[in-house]
């Protein structure tokens, strides 16, 4: 007790100075409120009139004993002292609280100040009662300062500036007390087995970290203060130590336990990064930039956190990161990138399991620096547990915020919804998108410029490579981590020539991303699977920087798995009301060791004990059962093959009674078969009759996993799968024949349908929406169902048959409803293998893709009109009340596969080496550089007119280089030729821009997808073309020369141009010079500006020789090294427009006479030589490409005609390809033998490409214009349809409206017209023109020729004609009946109603040069040069 008694008041003056000696002895009488029970950090502050601050240290007692002394010098008797009585908290000052505060004067202090002792000071605002303990006495003033000038000063600048907590300490020191603290935290937080990965990752990053900055960052005080920060932090061990055992209050602070060790792994990558650019000397990057504001933060987020575990309350508390914050829109990458939707069906591992195994993979993905390798493979048996380290994985990384990407692969589902290899790398692109603002916006450009259906390894460097690699500070930031689990179970094993679905690409870019510099160090990969020798083989031949970890099934395991199953045995006993220590310890360790180290058994094992129903079964009964013998001699399958066979019989063995056995083959089989999981519902309406698969399956929830009958329902774990369904096991009880239920399943699907779908006999009817879920499943899946069938019975084959006939086009259209349009050719070739009358199907889905894309509405309406008349599909389901082409379009279809529009006009054509794709390159009209195109592997070389040089990559459409020519003055010599080509750079353009976009390299999919070679990943449509890659600007050109054709060689360093003059410019592309001058050839023929490049150039297959063509039937042989000719071969009469090497001693050439020439090079002769047979100087006769294996050559006619030849006879090849109505500027052959196509492409016409395989015999000479017509007009009866052609060439022609046959004027007149009445036909010189029937028409049926029809609505017909009497043109008068009020629209192909409500549509496929109706009838000159007249039934008009 201190001295009571009044001191003796003294009086002074307040004005006057003094010196006191100020002691704090003590504190009591207070406490403080912590859900961790801790002591209070207690501590006196004492401020003198707000500009100086004394305090004591603080203590982690309520019962504080300071005896701390303050020279307070120059203060008056009336300064106020504030004496404050402080918690520090866990992490001060930020978290300091006041627990009581009282305020005097130094004459009121000195006055209570007792002879002897101290006395006792009580404070107020708090809550509780606290005292705190001082003395004060007086020194005079001069006393003072004499005797304590140095300390005083010390104290005021403590006072304003107080020293760091453990000034003096270095950042390693604190580092050693945080791994020290966070060590002893192990032995409170092992209660809490949710935290243990989070705590392990946190003590090996500090070790780590401590190891890392130790002197370097020793004396940077304000990494300091965060460290002493996080160890004021986590010195909360000691106060937890009391509440080891209170489980209800550990599971309170879990949540935020688990944010504090997040935020300390978090700030110690920081320091760890911080560190590694200061010793570099370059800490001055962005995230380096403002340190203290960002120390600050984090020291903010420990204090929030900090509060939380004192108060118990966890709220939701910002963590604080140095990576940059992320404010996405996800729908446009999600719409263009298509990514997986992932949804991890499996379970995390059991908390306080697999610590070890996560442990280490969580310290190899932190310690980029001492581990190189950025993929770790984590591979193992089936059942050891590999997707719920996985998932335990995914969850670590993702709270950690480090988490980039997450895939889960899932066998259950079909390979087109969410284990397709092709979308793997977009997938990863999209999430790593939106992880990060950086990685998004360098995606968002990439995927801007490029389409989503490159191939693979495109994808992988436009969409994921590049984009990382370009994301500036992603690599000082800490790891991002790409978790895929389940490889094994994404795609197909089998090779990509025999499945498109094939997962070697796949890993052929996983295995080359483990290549050191491929991705950004900060990448850490973790895949998962069963071992998998294709990816081995490829990441030992792509790399040797990579991590494989066996996950080994052994009894090390025992541990975690006795951990699992007490816990899951116990959950069993509460639930069943056993007891408490049931099953007991003995039967727990046998039961451990039956598991044999397999978590997939314990937890089937555990799940069947849970299932057992009362009275059927007791739980110790399905326990002993499964204990049963032990697993001494057995290997992991066969461990679950009987784990399996005994849960099945526990199961179902009360229930294997009459027709549950019938029922538990079919509903399982359901569930086996389907290529994608369905829900119970989904089952029972696709088998039809009682629903019974409910009841099927409760007995079976232990081996399944669904909540209800609308959820999915799916397998418990793959090797489940495998025990019921392997052939090996047929003679078991519970075997599914997955073959047979996949027939069953394709007959249900379209039984399911049928009762769908609306009879296709009227085209009134409307098509029938899929609608529900059944319907929707089988729709898209039964095909995929029938495919899986290894033998198609008789029955069945011709069940499907008649289904194909009467719902074909119903299917077709809810495709489109479901908006599947793209999937419907290449479901229809696969499904071509089974019936081969589905080729009319096959080839209506590739022609008239476009068509059916836009809606089912337009199938019959647009697309099922223009089938040819004689197929079988045209038959079926068109209709005399549809709109109908007078006379039919076609009669049987065209060798035209598919026709590609285009904005520019191409003159050079090239198949990529797969066969897959298309390159094209052309020219505006306004600026002619036509560039010729050649592909090696995955690269194509364009040289233009001009002299540009291109590089493209044919798998992205990327510019890799381009080379301008300079202008030079006088003919170029050997000297003058270097530094000819120069690069293409913004810094020094040749000249400046005139116009963009000049020319372009275009770079498409294929027009479809072989079956024998389908490793394709796109949906038909149309030329993807690259123009942003490719714009470029204007060049000067060298006068002298104007190249009209070129040959690149084999190995990509040469190229040879050659210009009209004949002279031949050889090119070293790795230099840019010329090793010599021009060398001259003939001269060519004289043509207009450069309408194609010529294939009169070719190199020899070792780049050693080059050969050209000339204009006066010679071809010259070339030295590439010296320039020498080595010899000039002559046997042609005409110019040589096309050569081809066969061999180094065997060359081709064909030239305009009509000659096809093989040389024998040793002997400067022609080997053979044969005369294509019929050629007339008139045909415009031209060879044009001769095939890859020098077998075929494809020419073209003046009139558009193309024709294959053999090389050999130069005899036809099939009938003429009729097509174009321009002479062909480019062909290609394709480089399959054994489905060869040709692509051609011709002036102003689409590209087309042809299928040479299964060409029919039909003269396809029809009627039809030589250029597309201007103009066409009904005469006024609707009899006749006149079409002309007022430009050269000009044409007319007269047309029966009610058959398409074209009628015959009698004398033929070029400028014949209608009269003024449109009822007349009037020669140039005003004369009547008679019209005679076409005796060589094509005969049609009879419902197409509307003849009689048109004839009747000519004699009822009480029509106004609109003639345009404005036009003085006599030739742009236009006849049109206005009765039905219809306009056509000639730019959409729409023809509406004059309220703009669609009528019908021209399938897009075509597009329409000139128009004219009567009635409801409407005359289309197409560009193609076809006149048709289309019939559209009143009753549609009506309708709409």
């Amino acid at each position: 007790m201190y001295q009571s008694s009044p001191p003796e008041v003294k009086s002074h003056n307040n004005m006057d100075k003094c010196s006191v000696v100020l002691k704090v002895i003590n504190a009591s009488g207070f406490s403080i409120k912590s859900a961790v029970k801790r002591k209070p950090r207690s501590c006196v502050r004492i401020h003198v009139n707000k500009d100086r601050v004394y305090e004591t240290t603080a203590t982690d007692t309520d019962m504080p004993l300071w005896n701390k002394e303050f020279k307070i010098v120059g203060v008056q008797y009336d300064t106020i002292l504030s004496f404050v009585l402080c918690d520090n908290g866990l992490v001060p000052p930020l978290t300091r609280c006041r627990l009581g505060s009282a305020n005097r004067t130094v004459e009121e202090l000195l006055n209570l100040q007792p002879e002897i002792g101290g006395f006792t000071l009580p404070l107020t605002g708090g809550t509780s009662k606290a005292l705190i303990a001082i003395s004060i006495k007086e020194e005079s003033l001069a006393e003072g300062i004499d005797s304590s000038l140095q300390q005083t000063r010390r104290e005021m600048e403590e006072a304003i500036h107080p020293p760091l907590p453990g000034s003096g300490s270095t950042v390693s020191q604190h580092l050693k007390v945080l791994v020290d603290y966070l060590e002893n935290s192990r032995r409170i937080l092992d209660a809490v087995a949710q935290l243990h990965p989070y705590l392990s990752m946190a003590i090996k990053l500090a070790t780590s970290v401590y190891n890392i900055v130790k002197d370097q960052l020793d004396r940077d005080l304000a990494v300091l203060s965060l460290v002493d920060s996080m160890s004021a932090l986590h010195s909360f061990v000691s106060s937890l130590e009391a509440l080891k055992n209170d489980f209800g209050l550990l599971n309170r602070l879990e949540l935020t336990m688990k944010s504090i060790l997040l935020q300390t792994v978090e700030c110690l990558i920081y320091i760890e990064r911080y560190s590694a650019h200061t010793f570099a000397g370059n800490a001055t990057r962005a995230q380096f930039i403002d340190i203290d504001k960002r120390i600050e933060a984090f020291r903010t987020t420990f204090a929030k956190l900090a509060s939380q575990l004192d108060t118990g309350l966890a709220t939701q508390v910002t963590m604080t990161t140095f990576r940059q914050e992320l404010k996405l829109d996800r729908l446009v990458l999600k719409q263009s990138l298509d990514p997986i939707e992932t949804t991890p069906r499996q379970k995390p591992c059991h908390p306080n399991t697999r610590h070890n195994i996560i442990s280490s993979i969580t310290t190899w993905a932190y310690n980029q620096s001492a581990e190189p390798s950025n993929i770790l493979w984590l591979r193992g048996v089936a059942g050891s547990g590999k997707s719920a380290i996985a998932n335990s994985l995914e969850t670590l990384f993702r709270e950690q915020g480090r988490r980039g990407a997450f895939i889960c692969f899932d066998r259950e589902l079909a390979a087109e919804a969410n284990n397709d290899p092709f979308r793997v790398i977009r997938t990863l692109a999209f999430q790593l998108s939106q992880f990060d603002q950086r990685i998004h916006k360098e995606v968002a450009k990439a995927v801007e410029r490029s389409p989503p259906n490159m191939q693979l390894d495109a994808q992988y460097h436009v969409y994921l490579r590049q984009p990382l690699m370009s994301s500036i500070g992603l690599v000082d930031e800490g790891p991002i981590v790409i978790l895929i689990d389940g490889l094994d179970e994404c795609g197909s094993e089998k090779p990509p020539s025999r499945s498109r679905y094939s997962r070697k690409p796949l890993l052929d870019i996983l295995a080359q991303m483990a290549t050191p510099g491929q991705l950004p160090p900060c990448i850490r990969i973790i895949i998962t699977s069963r071992h998998i020798d294709d990816f081995e083989f490829a990441l030992l031949r792509l790399s040797s920087t990579f991590l494989i970890r066996d996950l080994v099934v052994s009894r090390d395991d025992d541990s975690d798995i006795a951990i699992f199953m007490r816990d899951r045995l116990s959950q069993t006993a509460r639930s069943h009301k056993l007891d408490k220590d049931w099953p007991g310890e003995d039967r727990l360790k046998r039961f451990v060791e039956r598991a044999d180290g397999l978590f997939s058994w314990a937890q089937t094992a555990c799940d069947t004990i849970e299932c057992a129903e009362y009275p059927f079964l007791e739980p110790d009964d399905v326990l002993e059962s499964l204990l049963g013998r032990e697993s001494a001699q057995q290997d992991d399958s066969q461990t679950l093959d009987d784990l399996y066979d005994k849960a099945l019989h526990s199961s179902l063995d009360r229930y294997w009674l009459r027709d549950y056995p019938t029922a538990y083959n079919t509903v399982l089989g359901v569930i086996l078969a389907a290529k994608e999981p369905i829900s119970v519902t989904v089952i029972d309406q696709l088998l039809g009759g009682p629903r019974r698969a409910s009841k099927v399956l409760r007995p079976l929830r232990n081996l399944l996993q669904y909540s209800d009958d609308h959820e999915p329902v799916h397998l418990l774990h793959l090797s489940f799968r495998d025990f019921i369904s392997s052939p090996d096991r047929r003679e078991s009880r519970w075997f599914i024949d997955v073959n047979e239920h996949d027939r069953r399943l394709a007959s249900r699907c379209m039984d399911v349908l049928r009762a769908s779908f609306q009879s296709s006999t009227r085209l009134s009817q409307t098509f029938t929406s899929p609608g529900s879920h059944a319907n929707i499943y089988a729709c898209t899946q039964w095909i995929l169902h029938t495919c899986g069938i290894a033998v198609c019975p008789t029955e069945f084959a011709r069940g499907l048959q008649d289904w194909l006939e009467a719902y074909l086009i119903n299917w077709l259209e809810a495709m489109c409803d479901l908006g599947k349009a793209r999937s419907i050719s290449r479901l229809l070739e696969q499904l071509s293998v089974w019936v081969e009358a589905i080729y009319d199907g096959v080839r209506f889905s590739y022609f008239f893709a476009e068509t059916i894309a836009t809606g089912p509405p337009h199938l019959r309406r647009s697309a099922i009109p223009f089938a040819p008349t004689e197929s079988r599909l045209f038959k079926l389901f068109h209709h005399s009340d549809a709109p109908t082409i007078m006379g039919g379009y076609v009669p049987q279809w065209s060798p035209a596969l598919r026709l590609f529009k285009k904005d520019r006009d191409v003159d050079s054509l090239a198949f990529s080496p797969d066969g897959r794709k298309i390159v094209s390159s052309g020219y505006h009209v306004a600026s002619p550089d036509a560039p010729y195109v050649c592909v090696y592997g995955t690269q194509a070389w364009a040289a233009s007119a001009k002299g540009t040089i291109y590089k493209v990559d044919t798998k992205t459409g990327y510019l890799l280089s381009e080379y301008h020519m300079y202008k030079l003055d006088g003919v170029p010599t050997a000297h003058s030729v270097a530094d000819l080509w120069v690069p293409f750079d913004a810094k020094e353009t040749p000249t400046t821009p005139t116009s963009e976009s000049t020319q372009g390299l275009h770079v498409g999919p294929s027009y479809r997808r072989d079956m024998k070679n389908s490793n394709t990943h796109f949906d038909i449509q149309p030329t993807v073309k690259y123009y942003d890659e490719l714009t470029q600007r204007q060049s000067p050109t060298y006068s002298y020369a104007r190249f009209t054709r070129a040959a690149f060689s084999h190995d990509g360093l040469w190229v040879v141009l050659g210009s009209e003059d004949g002279s031949l410019w050889l090119v070293d592309l790795q230099t840019r010079t010329m090793p010599y001058a021009p060398l001259q050839s003939a001269r060519l023929q004289g043509r207009k500006a450069a309408l194609r490049m010529f294939h009169s150039i070719d190199f020899s297959p070792d780049d050693s020789w080059f050969a050209s063509g000339s204009g006066d039937g010679m071809v010259y042989l070339w030295d590439r090294k010296t320039g020498n000719l080595h010899n000039k071969l002559g046997a042609h009469t005409r110019e040589v427009t096309v050569v081809k090497f066969i061999s180094s001693n065997i060359l081709l050439s064909s030239a305009e006479d009509g000659s096809i020439i093989m040389w024998d090079l040793d002997k400067g002769l022609p080997s053979r030589t044969c005369t294509v047979p019929g050629i007339l100087p008139a045909d415009g006769f031209e060879p044009l490409a001769f095939s890859s294996d020098g077998t075929k050559l494809a020419t073209c006619l003046a009139d558009g005609t193309l024709r294959i030849l053999d090389v050999a006879t130069g005899e036809p090849l099939g009938s003429d390809i009729i097509g174009h109505f321009n002479p062909a500027a480019a062909a290609a052959f394709s480089c399959d033998k054994e489905n060869p196509h040709l692509v051609s492409a011709a002036f102003r016409d689409p590209i087309h490409i042809w299928d040479l395989q299964k060409r029919s015999t039909y003269d396809w000479r029809l009627s039809r214009h030589h250029r597309p017509p201007h103009k066409v007009s009904f005469f006024s009866s609707g009899l006749r349809v006149v079409s002309w052609r007022h430009e050269d060439p000009q044409q007319t022609k007269v047309w029966d409206a009610g058959s398409g046959r074209e009628m015959k004027m009698s004398p033929y007149d070029v400028g014949a017209r209608p009269d003024s009445t449109g009822s007349t036909l009037l020669s140039s010189s005003g004369e009547p023109v008679q019209l005679l029937a076409n005796k060589d028409s094509e005969i049609v049926p009879s419902y197409l020729d509307h003849t009689s029809q048109l004839n009747a609505a000519a004699d009822n017909s009480r029509v106004s004609l609109r003639i345009d009497e404005n036009v003085e043109d006599e030739d742009h008068k236009i006849f049109e009946d206005l009765s039905l009020d219809l306009q056509f629209d000639i730019e959409t192909g729409i023809l509406s109603s004059r309220e703009g409500k669609e009528v019908w549509m021209l399938p897009k496929e075509f597009e329409a040069r000139s128009y004219a109706i009567w009635r409801n009838y409407l005359a289309l000159g197409l560009w193609n040069c076809r006149v048709i007249v289309v019939y559209i039934p009143e009753d549609l008009i009506v309708s709409v």
